[in-house]
């Protein structure tokens, strides 16, 4: 059975919509009680059909990168940034370019909740860039913005407003940053939504997934003391399961181990270990 924009969605599970022209079909999981979504692009030209019965997926902790695209251009960067390094927003925000050399970027301690002075390397050890470093080198290209009169503005902010803004510091996120969360259906509440301080979580999170030291990974990120950088990194239900499935194989190792340890013994026939 098909379903239309508007209409009273009856069963909670995963659905198929299938856009008129700009995407191919793909499954969204809706609510009973709801209405069946219009699309951002497409508007009411969408049509659902139930695929399966399912529980609301496991919500994700931020937006990802791949949802960085429905920000204003000016926050896309900022985003990237923050989710890569871990850094705080307002050291994100308060980053200029003086602080920016060829290799790396020097963290001013003022502008570091630690009060302590660090630096972040911008190239690998053959001189390329890193993931950083072309982040980086990819705003120097837009220091400079141009006015609707014409007018060229140096920019002192690595991430700043755009020309309709004068390439001002950037302020005051939320509204974009909610209005985003929408787009991607994420939750828009006080106390529920996702912040642009979860960036930061993500990062660590990434960071000790990807076997990075503890020390290094916290000297990117600015945390100070292991209380609080457990506090920042999320253990997930994937985490568990790797973990009780590594753990299984290390019993059943351990087991052939001690079998081949066994001795016979040749008076009595037995073995012994």
């Amino acid at each position: 059975m098909l379903y239309v924009v508007g209409e009273h969605i009856c069963i909670t599970g995963m659905y198929e919509a299938a856009h008129l022209g700009h995407r191919l079909p793909h499954l969204i999981w809706l609510r009973a009680g709801e209405r069946f979504p219009r699309c951002l692009v497409c508007d009411d030209r969408v049509i659902f059909r139930f695929h399966h019965r399912a529980e609301q997926p496991h919500k994700k902790d931020v937006l990802a990168p791949e949802d960085f695209e429905v920000l204003p251009a000016y926050l896309q960067d900022f985003c990237r940034f923050a989710y890569l390094t871990g850094w705080r927003s307002g050291a994100v925000k308060s980053l200029l370019w003086a602080d920016v050399d060829d290799d790396r970027i020097i963290v001013r301690a003022e502008s570091e909740k630690t009060g302590e002075e660090n630096d972040v390397p911008l190239r690998n050890d053959d001189g390329s860039l890193n993931t950083i470093g072309l982040l980086v080198e990819g705003a120097r290209e837009r220091q400079v913005v141009t006015t609707k009169t014409g007018q060229k503005i140096m920019c002192s902010h690595v991430f700043h407003y755009d020309a309709d803004q004068r390439g001002r510091p950037l302020g005051d996120h939320r509204k974009a940053w909610i209005t985003a969360l929408k787009a991607c259906r994420l939750p828009t509440e006080p106390y529920k939504r996702h912040r642009v301080h979860g960036l930061r979580r993500a990062a660590a999170t990434n960071m000790d997934r990807n076997g990075v030291s503890r020390r290094v990974a916290m000297s990117i990120t600015g945390h100070k003391t292991e209380s609080m950088w457990a506090r920042y990194r999320l253990v997930s239900l994937g985490d568990k399961r790797s973990a009780l499935s590594s753990m299984g194989d290390y019993i059943e190792k351990a087991a052939k181990k001690q079998s081949k340890l066994a001795i016979v013994d040749k008076n009595t026939g037995t073995e012994r270990v």
